[in-house]
């Protein structure tokens, strides 16, 4: 069993583009409008050197879209007639794996006939006919966005009510250059936190593309030719800023160690460097719960990649979803619960099955009508970890894993980390020791295990039956919980800390 994490590899970049302002599309005509799709292959992708000399994606080839992106739409028919104009098209769909995607929009009804469609991202400020403008501001940030790009025309037939964007598929060209700026050293004794370029002609100002002609170059008025770069982060030696990005390739199967246990990690997939970063799946080389890794952890690179920090520091949330080997008497209990439990195409019992099913899951709990008639919801936790209640990633995986099992009268799962109920228990021991101390801990914490569930009672008299079974104690008065805790369903009771009060006194 491996376990998959996600961290992000950081290189020195920053990029050369800005946040264009978007305008809602023209307003529709009086006529009955149909909502409809259409769709595109990569936000951009580089097939040859005379399309573009950029590298901005992951794969090295192309910009992703992302959510609230918008293209605008127009639509000539065989008439050379504009049927509608600047339509703004918002995305709804986003094919990851295969980086494409489709965009929704209100247009009027068209007639039959085949039409010349011609899109720009996203919906300009400004448009004359085909002719669209953006403003480049003067003051930027470093920070690439994937924005001022023109497609080219598409000839197809009318778009029908509830389309799916099979009719009109697009591909994106980027209208704007790079720049990338490297501080080799640093004698200003603070740190940059801002820089001004000066070039021989006008680089920013309002900038103006025809959908109609994706050859021809953009052109630029009321321009300026400098350009100020103001970080966030002030910049030092050895740093990068980008005005775009050149692609640092990160290979699969690159090796990662964490220093202080030695621990290895391998990347699952082939990365670029894109807006500064990679973020990144990998692999814990070694089995098991230890390669389980807290926020803020450091990672370094075992080999020197070119244009990529060596060291790597662990994201929020962590590195978790890592379990041990299953024991004999787990594994017993799962085969009994299945023959007790045969499946029955999606009861109860199925999604509690799947659920577990998923490495690093022990226990889990299912809640038909979670969300009303025809949904269903999925709790569960990971006993195996130092810390139960699962990661967002140990979520989708765990979501994923059931989605193509769940029955089809089933319209919406959702799969959900329970909600932490939060327990102190406070105690005096005798004999007060250390050594005694941890072993009452230990047995607090199995009871916690073994009972803590979502719509329960946790009893406070199993509580104090597991330390008068702890070896060495002598006598012991549990102070809190007061009374039993109660567990509302979804929730799960947490061991915040074990207080210690020193000595119970003698009844002597």
């Amino acid at each position: 069993m491996r376990i998959n994490f996600r961290i992000i590899l950081l290189a020195l970049p920053l990029v050369f583009g800005a946040c264009s302002d978007s305008s809602d599309a023209d307003t529709r005509p009086a006529t009955e409008t149909i909502s409809v799709s259409v769709g595109s292959g990569p936000k951009i992708d580089i097939e040859s050197e005379d399309k573009s000399r950029t590298q901005l994606g992951e794969d090295g080839v192309s910009v992703k879209w992302a959510s609230d992106d918008q293209i605008a739409l127009w639509a000539v028919n065989s008439r050379s007639e504009t049927v509608f104009s600047k339509q703004a098209f918002k995305l709804y769909h986003y094919n990851t794996d295969y980086n494409t995607a489709k965009f929704r929009g209100d247009i009027p009804q068209m007639p039959a006939d085949t039409y010349t469609y011609y899109a720009v991202s996203p919906v300009p400020s400004e448009s004359d006919g085909t002719q669209a403008t953006y403003l480049i501001p003067d003051v930027q940030d470093g920070g690439f966005n994937g924005d001022w790009d023109v497609a080219d025309p598409v000839k197809a037939p009318a778009l029908e009510k509830n389309d799916t964007g099979e009719t009109v598929q697009f591909q994106f060209r980027h209208k704007v250059h790079v720049l990338k700026i490297r501080i080799p050293k640093n004698d200003l004794g603070e740190k940059v936190s801002e820089i001004t370029l000066a070039f021989p002609q006008p680089v920013t100002g309002r900038m103006t593309v025809d959908a109609a002609d994706p050859d021809a170059a953009p052109t630029l008025t009321d321009g300026n030719n400098t350009l100020t770069l103001r970080f966030d982060t002030p910049k030092d030696a050895g740093d990068v800023v980008f005005a775009g990005q050149d692609g640092a390739v990160i290979p699969a199967g690159t090796l990662l160690q964490h220093q202080a246990s030695g621990l290895q990690y391998a990347l699952e997939d082939r990365a670029v460097i894109a807006d500064g970063s990679a973020l990144v799946r990998v692999i814990a080389v070694e089995t098991g719960a230890a390669g389980n890794l807290d926020a803020g952890e450091q990672l370094q690179l075992l080999s020197p990649i070119a244009g990529v920090e060596s060291v790597t520091v662990v994201q929020t949330g962590g590195l978790t979803g890592g379990a041990d080997a299953e024991s004999d008497d787990a594994l017993r209990a799962r085969v009994l619960e299945r023959l007790r439990q045969p499946p029955r195409g999606g009861s109860m019992a199925d999604y509690v099955r799947w659920a577990r099913e998923v490495p690093g899951v022990t226990r889990a709990w299912c809640y038909p009508m979670h969300m009303g008639i025809g949904t269903v919801g999925v709790c569960f936790v990971c006993d195996a970890q130092e810390d139960p209640f699962p990661s967002e990633e140990m979520v989708q995986r765990v979501q994923e894993h059931i989605e193509p099992l769940r029955p089809a009268t089933v319209k919406e799962l959702a799969v959900f980390a329970p909600e932490p109920l939060d327990v102190t228990v406070r105690l005096r021991i005798s004999p007060d020791t250390e050594a005694l101390r941890d072993a009452v801990r230990a047995e607090i914490e199995d009871v916690f295990s073994r009972e803590g569930a979502p719509d329960s009672v946790l009893y406070r008299s199993h509580i104090s039956e597991a330390v008068s079974l702890t070896p060495g104690e002598q006598d012991h008065e549990l102070l809190e919980p007061a009374e039993d805790v109660v567990v509302p369903a979804a929730y799960l009771p947490r061991l915040t800390q074990v207080v210690f009060e020193g000595e119970v006194e003698s009844h002597a």
